[in-house]
């Protein structure tokens, strides 16, 4: 017994095969869940929102889960949290971000002064490009975005809004702010602009490009200009940082070092795919990931902490 006994403590040593060692991944939908699934060496935990996952971790009922901009804020401010570890693409690199634009339908007129009483297509209430940068662009008042969009704008899918409310009106088949709302997320708010009577979404600068019909779509600048959807280095609402995995900030570098590698021995084919939904756990455009020690404040950059409405917890 006493053998046995050695050798397993043996085995615990060398390979590190603890319970409090083994990843806990959060995620928000049952895609999700499905990808999360195929991965290496990870455990899945589901909730119902990236703040409810961020909760989950609080909780220490999961350790780590994937967040944009806004809520990485949320999760630094209120609940003790850090961004460890980055998504990267080939044309920003290693988490220098995104554009956030407002994307129209090249037909139209309008303009971002003209989009009072117009009908829009948002990637969810409390995200980065789909929410918090143009509220902060329309409303000089960082606080009640939500009231002030409903009186601005005429219908909308705003994922997480009241449902019942005008902001919900475009959204199909609900007003979920997860993956079970078509309308939800990037591509979601693209669909919605592309399906429905809207007249502007806000996305990033990558969504619409990969559409077969992207000529059919138009930048809004803003200075009350339009450009070509590539040309969004120079016609963009701002630059923001790019989504990040978190931890809580007790979380140590040698253990930030052991999720990095745990997470890399699934092959990036898998971790990246997109073969349950795009921008699941990870957005589209990401081709690799890198680990990072800042804290959330050092990484948002006060720039970008600047446009959001201020953090109440």
């Amino acid at each position: 017994m006493m053998k046995m006994l050695t050798s397993i403590l043996f085995v615990v040593a060398v390979f590190g095969l603890t319970y409090a060692d083994s990843l806990r991944l959060c995620v928000t939908s049952s895609a999700e869940l499905s990808k999360c699934q195929t991965f290496t060496n990870i455990t899945c935990v589901l909730a119902n929102s990236g703040i409810d996952c961020v909760l989950k971790i609080k909780n220490n009922e999961a350790d780590i889960t994937s967040l944009d901009g806004g809520n990485i804020n949320l999760a630094g401010k209120c609940h003790d949290m850090k961004p460890i570890i980055v998504e990267c693409t080939p044309d920003k690199g290693f988490g220098i971000g995104y554009y956030a634009v407002a994307v129209a339908k090249a037909s139209s007129n309008i303009t971002l002064q003209t989009l009072n009483g117009s009908k829009s297509c948002h990637t969810g209430v409390n995200k980065t490009a789909g929410w918090y940068i143009p509220m902060s662009i329309l409303f000089s008042d960082k606080n009640n975005q939500l009231q002030q969009a409903s009186e601005f704008f005429q219908e909308s899918c705003v994922p997480g809004a009241v449902v019942g409310s005008n902001m919900c009106a475009l959204c199909t088949p609900n007003c979920n702010r997860n993956s079970e709302n078509l309308y939800y997320g990037y591509d979601g708010a693209a669909k919605c602009l592309n399906e429905t009577d809207a007249d502007v979404a806000f996305v990033k600068h990558l969504t619409f490009l990969s559409f077969a019909n992207k000529d059919e779509f138009k930048l809004l600048c803003k200075d009350g200009s339009t450009a070509h959807i590539k040309n969004y280095e120079d016609c963009h609402l701002a630059k923001v940082p790019a989504h990040a995995i978190v931890a809580k900030n007790s979380t140590t570098d040698a253990r930030i070092n052991e999720i990095f590698h745990t997470l890399d021995q699934t092959p990036t084919s898998i971790l990246f795919s997109q073969d349950f939904g795009k921008n699941k756990i990870f957005s589209s455009s990401t081709t690799s990931i890198r680990t990072s020690y800042k804290s959330y404040k050092n990484y948002l950059g006060q720039d970008y902490i600047n446009a959001l409405p201020e953090q109440v917890c």
